[in-house]
């Protein structure tokens, strides 16, 4: 599935239609992101989680590789914190449970060193 708004859209309304009453979280990535338009829209529609790595894409902008994951997080945290959010620390993100979906594919990976994820406080969903 292609990452646009109508497919993300698609994913959420899937979401809503098999957890009814609201008790999911969900987070959001992007193989081959070339820009980070997609992952301000899925903050924006309420992803609890953005991970980001050199395995998804090593773009930073449109062209531009970096050659290390650090880049690609202090960009990600970046966002975050513009939208108002705060990221959690690796400390935070290593105690949570493993109850998110990733939308793209499959059980969040509690511990991932490369996950932004929003503290629960700011949007309420940890």
């Amino acid at each position: 599935m292609p990452a646009t708004v109508p497919a993300l859209r698609h994913m959420i309304q899937a979401l809503e239609e098999n957890f009814p009453n609201g008790d999911y979280l969900w987070g959001y990535t992007q193989a081959h992101r070339e820009d980070w338009e997609m992952v301000k829209t899925a903050l924006d529609m309420g992803a609890s989680t953005v991970r980001i790595g050199f395995e998804d894409s090593d773009m930073i902008a449109p062209g531009v590789h970096v050659d290390n994951n650090a880049a690609l997080i202090a960009k990600v945290s970046d966002i975050v914190k513009s939208k108002g959010m705060m990221p959690m620390t690796p400390d935070e993100v290593r105690a949570m449970q493993p109850s998110a979906i990733i939308l793209s594919g499959g059980p969040a990976s509690v511990g991932e060193a490369r996950r932004c994820a929003v503290k629960k406080e700011e949007r309420n969903v940890w």
